[in-house]
């Protein structure tokens, strides 16, 4: 249901009887609402609280995300099964434009998406993944963006043996910085995964690391564009 604070309407939509709702919060025209559904994401109008657009999926999603500022850009992975990827399934990347309902498949051929997160001003989706990989190439972690506007990929960092995680754009989205995991954590123990912060530029480059590799779970967050605060 929606409610309306100033006159105290109350509202109900249509979902009665489904057994997965999400709700995913306002579009920045505060007009329009989203939740995701077993059968897709919808955009619920505030004025009349009818369902106006339903985005559906090809699979079971997994998780979902969306860029507060620009674009009404909304991101959600399909799981499927397939035979390339260890787990027995893959993940598709999927981004739609709310306002048109044109959808862009960014990353379709994936095992795992591991992290992600917006730019400040939401025109690029910064991913770590984890692609196919094979005995020829066995590492393929990778770290990616998304321009959103111009529907174009860049591979950041590639080849990576290691999990990414716990992602963040500096403020003014020049950087990246990010937890990689070097060694997982051990079985039947209380020890946290060996990981390590490091930063790496918008446009792809060399990494740099941060911190020493240590047993760590670290929190990443940006106190100005060249200072990183790690809790």
């Amino acid at each position: 249901m929606i409610a309306d604070v100033a006159s105290g309407q109350v509202d109900e939509v249509a979902t009665t009887g489904l057994e997965r709702i999400e709700p995913l919060g306002w579009l920045p025209d505060s007009e329009h609402y989203l939740m995701a559904l077993p059968d897709g994401v919808v955009v619920v109008s505030a004025t009349n609280f009818e369902v106006v657009g339903l985005v559906p999926p090809e699979g079971g999603w997994i998780s979902t995300g969306r860029s507060e500022r620009s674009g009404f850009f909304f991101a959600w992975f399909l799981d499927r099964p397939t035979d390339q990827c260890t787990s027995g399934r893959e993940s598709v990347l999927v981004l739609v434009d709310l306002r048109s309902g044109d959808r862009w498949d960014a990353l379709p051929d994936l095992c795992t998406v591991q992290a992600s997160t917006w730019s400040s001003d939401g025109s690029m989706l910064a991913v770590g993944i984890e692609g196919r990989s094979s005995r020829a190439e066995p590492c393929g972690s990778a770290l990616v963006s998304l321009d959103v506007a111009s529907r174009t990929v860049t591979t950041l960092i590639n080849g990576l043996c290691s999990s990414i995680s716990d992602l963040a754009w500096s403020p003014d989205d020049t950087r990246l910085a990010y937890d990689r995991t070097l060694e997982p954590k051990p079985a039947d123990s209380c020890a946290l995964a060996v990981s390590q912060v490091e930063t790496v530029v918008a446009a792809g480059g060399d990494p740099r690391a941060e911190t020493a590799a240590m047993r760590a779970d670290y929190r990443i967050a940006w106190h100005d564009d060249v200072t990183l605060i790690l809790t």
